[in-house]
């Protein structure tokens, strides 16, 4: 095995264990009962997991509203954190297509705005903004943000 590999293996496996076990604690008890730097972590790999698989359009099909409320603002807070100022951008540009009040009323909110618009304005309006965050996954450019995080930190060796 080449040290380069081993080295890329080592921090994946980092980032998985303290992701897991920060998962636990946000589910236990509320994303609010992490720091913001262990939110940093959780959130924008949570994150992506949905929006890698369906877009901004399956975030705010629900999982962008926990705990009653949004989630969006703090997702970009993150992003912006860890070094992905276009990540960002892209969050609060996906609000922004919502009405007044939507993102306040949750999923129904949001569910209802985006069952009344045409499947081609969904599809204009988000997919730009996906591609902007799936680039966040590239060569591993956003686990390696979070690992550095993590190592700095020293959040693998807490809770």
């Amino acid at each position: 095995m080449n040290s380069s590999r081993g080295h890329s293996t080592a921090y994946k496996e980092m980032v998985d264990r303290v992701f897991g076990r920060l998962c636990k604690v946000a589910t236990k008890s509320g994303i609010e009962s992490l720091s913001f730097r262990e939110q940093a972590v959780v959130l924008p790999l949570w994150a992506n997991g949905y929006i890698m698989n369906g877009g901004f359009r399956y975030w705010f099909e629900g999982a962008f509203w926990k705990d009653g409320r949004d989630l969006t603002p703090l997702l970009a807070d993150t992003f912006a954190f860890l070094g992905f100022p276009e990540a960002a951008k892209a969050c609060r540009d996906a609000m922004h297509f919502f009405p007044d009040g939507a993102l306040r009323i949750g999923p129904s909110g949001t569910n209802v705005y985006m069952n009344e618009c045409a499947e081609e304005l969904l599809e204009a309006r988000f997919r730009p903004l996906d591609r902007t965050l799936w680039a966040t996954e590239e060569r591993g450019r956003l686990a390696r943000a979070v690992a550095k995080v993590i190592r700095e930190r020293n959040l693998d060796k807490l809770r």
